[in-house]
C-alpha cells in the first residue's frame, strides 16, 4: 500500500528542503493517529535505487546530489531522487536496494497522464506498471483550504488518490482504506526557532538541527551543535584527473560540467544549484595502493564561528618500493546559503601519524 510518499515533491510542488516537518492526520477503520515525516540528509553508505526489474539485474542507479532521505522518526522510511522531468520516490528496503514506488512529472497540470513502473522486492524483485490522471480539485484539511491537483494511481483493481498543492506538497491521500490529511508543515527556519529551547535537554533535537544546516547557524552562534554538521553529499576517491592541488567553489551548472570533466570521465552528476554549492578539494599527488576512497573526504561543516569551515581529510595508507600514483579528492555538495568559507585539512599517513592540520582555501 502506498503511504505518505509524494509530500516530497519538487520545488515547484514540495519544497524539500532539509529539515522540513510534515504531520499528518490518519484515519483507518475510525481509529485517528498522528504522524511526522521529515526530510534529512542520507546516511553516508552504499545505496542503489531499483527503478524496474531490468535496473534490478544491473543495478546501477546510483545515489547522488539530487538524492534526500524521508525520515519517520529516526528510521530512513523513503528516498526521494528529482530528475530534470520527473520526481521519483522509492521505497526504504531496510537495506542497501531502495525500490521504485511512484514517479510524478515535474510539470504536473490538470488533465495530466501518464504511466510509471511500481517495483517491489520478497524473493527477488518484481515490477508492474501503474497509470496515473491529474485533475484539479479544492480540498480542505486540517491544515486549510487548498487549490490543489489530485492524482488517482491506477494498477490492477487498486487505486490511491493523492492532493497536491504547490509549495506545499500532499495534503490529502486516501489508500487501502486509510485517510490521511495533513495537519501542518514546519519549515527549517521555523524547526530551528522551536528546537533551540530544547538542544540542551534531548539528543534527539540536536540531531534534527543538524539536518536543518545552514538555516540554523544565526540562532546557535557560538553553540557546540554547529561544530559538527553535516554536509549535503560529497564523491571521494583517489583517482582525480586533476593533479594539482586545489580547491575550487562551484555554484552554477555550466562551471560544474566544466570541472567534472576535467575531473573525471563520466557522466556529470546532478547537482541542484538553486539550493546547493559544490567546493572540489584535490589533494595532489600521493602514493600508495589504490582504492582509498575514505581516506580522502570531508567529514563536516563547522558552523559555530563567524565563517563557516569545512574540514576535510587526507590520511592514505603510503608505502615504500613500488609507486602507486593516488590523486586523492573530495568534491562536496554544501547549502547555497553559505557565502563565506574556509577549507580545513587535517593531514597524516601511516608513517607520519601526527596529524597537521591547515587551512587550505579561504574566501
Amino acid at each position: 500500500m502506498m503511504t505518505l510518499l509524494l509530500a516530497f515533491l519538487a520545488q515547484d510542488w514540495m519544497p524539500a528542503e532539509h529539515g522540513t516537518t510534515w504531520t499528518f492526520r490518519d484515519t483507518l477503520d475510525g481509529r485517528v493517529t498522528e504522524r511526522s515525516l521529515r526530510a534529512g540528509s542520507l546516511p553516508n553508505e552504499e545505496i542503489e535505487l531499483v527503478v524496474s526489474v531490468e535496473d534490478a539485474k544491473r543495478r546501477d542507479e546510483k545515489v547522488d546530489a539530487t538524492t534526500i532521505g524521508l525520515f519517520d522518526g529516526e528510521r530512513l522510511a523513503w528516498i526521494l531522487q528529482t530528475t530534470p522531468d520527473e520526481v521519483r520516490q522509492f521505497r526504504s528496503m531496510g537495506m542497501r536496494w531502495h525500490t521504485m514506488e511512484l514517479s510524478i512529472p515535474r510539470a504536473l497540470k490538470d488533465g495530466a497522464t501518464w504511466k510509471a513502473p511500481h517495483t517491489w522486492m520478497s524473493c527477488g524483485f518484481a515490477t508492474t506498471e501503474r497509470t496515473y490522471t491529474a485533475v484539479a480539485e479544492r480540498v480542505t484539511v486540517p491544515a486549510g483550504a487548498f487549490d490543489a491537483i489530485r492524482v488517482d494511481a491506477a494498477e490492477g483493481s487498486r487505486t490511491t488518490s493523492m492532493w497536491l498543492v504547490k509549495g506545499v506538497g500532499i495534503v490529502k491521500q486516501v489508500a487501502g482504506g486509510r485517510t490521511s490529511e495533513l495537519v501542518k508543515i514546519e519549515r527549517p527556519a521555523e524547526a530551528a526557532k522551536r528546537l533551540v529551547a530544547h538542544l540542551e535537554k534531548d539528543a534527539k533535537f540536536a540531531a534534527l538541527l543538524r539536518d536543518i544546516g545552514a538555516a540554523a547557524a544565526p540562532l546557535l552562534r557560538g553553540n557546540a551543535i554547529l561544530k559538527d554538521m553535516p554536509i549535503r553529499f560529497q564523491w571521494t576517491g583517489d583517482d582525480s584527473r586533476m593533479k594539482e592541488e586545489r580547491v575550487e567553489v562551484v555554484r552554477d551548472a555550466d562551471a560544474w560540467a566544466k570541472l567534472w570533466k576535467r575531473h573525471a570521465d563520466a557522466e556529470v552528476p546532478a547537482v541542484d544549484f538553486e539550493r546547493h554549492q559544490v567546493v572540489a578539494v584535490f589533494h595532489g599527488l600521493d602514493s600508495g595502493p589504490a582504492g582509498q576512497k575514505e581516506a580522502y573526504r570531508a567529514t563536516g561543516l563547522d558552523l559555530s564561528g563567524d565563517k563557516p569551515v569545512l574540514n576535510v581529510i587526507r590520511k592514505p595508507r603510503l608505502y615504500s618500493g613500488r609507486f602507486n600514483a593516488l590523486h586523492g579528492f573530495a568534491i562536496v555538495v554544501i547549502d547555497r546559503g553559505i557565502d563565506a568559507l574556509k577549507v580545513v585539512r587535517t593531514s597524516s599517513n601511516n608513517f607520519e601519524r601526527k596529524d597537521v592540520v591547515e587551512t587550505i582555501f579561504e574566501k
